[in-house]
């Protein structure tokens, strides 16, 4: 009987190919968000921690302000403001924390306002950055061509910029050698970094579009304006990680006068938050798409209430011919499930097309999340065998004789 009842139910939705589709066509947009939704947060949260991960198990970051689950931390965009407004860095903090045993290499991390210029043309969308000699190598950064300031060259009037900026400042690849002005100060480009992928809400400095001085010379030029927005520093070993972190917890602490409006932060606590944020957008924007699952299904109950009402003469004569009450309800239960699950199985064809697409045409890595895809899948068929109870429960109840006299 069951067999009967698909062929019955795949014959009345080939009967209407046009409703049938536009019916299942709110199942097939929402199973297809949910699974594209989820593996882009999973991808996202993959590529920020093989990042954070990458910059190695040694790394401690200082930054102003507390972190919490809201905002992903890490190193700062170099988009980002120089300092927070739950708390500062000061020179004070960065002599502290250089002089804390068993450090390796530190680097503070400033940014300052300026249009760099070049001749007649001026870049606005770039953001100036005072650092050490020591930040390619604790952000394992390469520079492509030419060689990052060294020690000597703290007090120089060089600069490493990204490729985005020699485009488009200088309309070249390579313009080492080549003079320009921030702040009427004139800088010479002695390196330009290779070009890095980047990942919307990542949590690695955009080197594409960054201007990087010696931090000694980014002072100068701020007039007094500068601040510290962070603090990059490895240890000789990452068994001593946790116990540096420690010792400039309790510096900093004494230095803000017990006041920790300051954080100090190393990987697996960068990753937690990280993982934390990810997790709560995904679980955000993933349960606004299963709403709109629930939206199809009710799409699917309201043409299966009006099936029942076009096929009440196609009801009256199974019921006079002997069909029973459940063989009715099994009948249109079947239809509004089937309707569902094709609608699911085209969804889920659709988002790994979908999937697929964006990680050959952009940076992104979207997962493909199986135990989303299957819980979809079964959401879809569950959806539809709810829709389907009521006007399958509508459909049994006709009277027979009213259902051939077609009323």
């Amino acid at each position: 009987m069951t067999k009967e009842h698909m062929n019955m139910a795949l014959s009345s939705i080939n009967t209407s190919r046009t409703r049938s589709f536009m019916t299942m066509f709110g199942v097939i947009i929402s199973v297809s968000s949910v699974i594209t939704i989820v593996g882009l947060g999973h991808g996202l949260r993959n590529q920020v921690s093989k990042q954070i991960t990458k910059l190695g198990s040694n790394l401690i970051i200082v930054q102003p302000g507390k972190p919490n689950s809201s905002s992903a931390v890490s190193l700062h965009s170099l988009q980002s403001v120089a300092s927070s407004p739950d708390g500062i860095i000061t020179e004070q903090d960065l002599s502290a924390v250089a002089k804390t045993a068993d450090i390796n290499l530190l680097s503070p991390i400033a940014t300052i306002t300026g249009l760099p210029s070049f001749e007649e043309k001026t870049m606005t969308n770039t953001v100036i950055v005072g650092a050490s000699e020591s930040l390619p190598e604790i952000v394992d950064k390469k520079v492509k061509y030419g060689s990052f300031f060294s020690k000597e060259d703290s007090t120089k009037y060089y600069a490493v910029i990204g490729r985005g900026v020699a485009e488009e400042l200088f309309n070249e690849n390579i313009p080492i050698g080549k003079s320009f002005k921030i702040r009427n100060v004139e800088f010479i480009v002695q390196g330009v970094f290779e070009e890095t992928p980047v990942t919307p809400l990542s949590p690695s400095v955009n080197f594409n579009n960054s201007i990087v001085i010696p931090y000694t010379k980014a002072k100068e030029i701020s007039a007094g304006s500068m601040q510290i927005s962070q603090i990059l520093v490895t240890t000789k070993s990452a068994d001593v990680t946790e116990k540096v972190s420690k010792t400039i917890q309790s510096t900093l602490l004494k230095n803000h006068g017990g006041q920790e409006d300051f954080s100090v932060l190393r990987q697996e606590e960068t990753l937690a938050i990280s993982d934390g944020v990810f997790s709560q957008l995904t679980i955000f924007i993933g349960g606004a798409a299963f709403i709109s699952l629930i939206v199809g299904g009710i799409g699917i109950m309201n043409i299966m209430f009006a099936t029942v009402s076009e096929r009440t003469r196609e009801i009256g004569i199974r019921k006079a011919i002997g069909a029973t009450n459940k063989q009715i309800i099994d009948q249109f239960i079947i239809e509004a499930v089937t309707l569902s699950a094709t609608g699911g199985m085209v969804g889920i064809i659709l988002s790994l097309m979908i999937i697929i697409a964006i990680r050959s045409t952009t940076s992104l890595e979207p997962a493909i999340v199986l135990p989303v895809i299957g819980g979809s899948f079964l959401v879809s068929v569950g959806v539809g065998i709810i829709s389907g109870i009521l006007p399958a429960i509508k459909a049994a109840g006709k009277d027979p004789i009213d259902s051939l006299r077609g009323l």
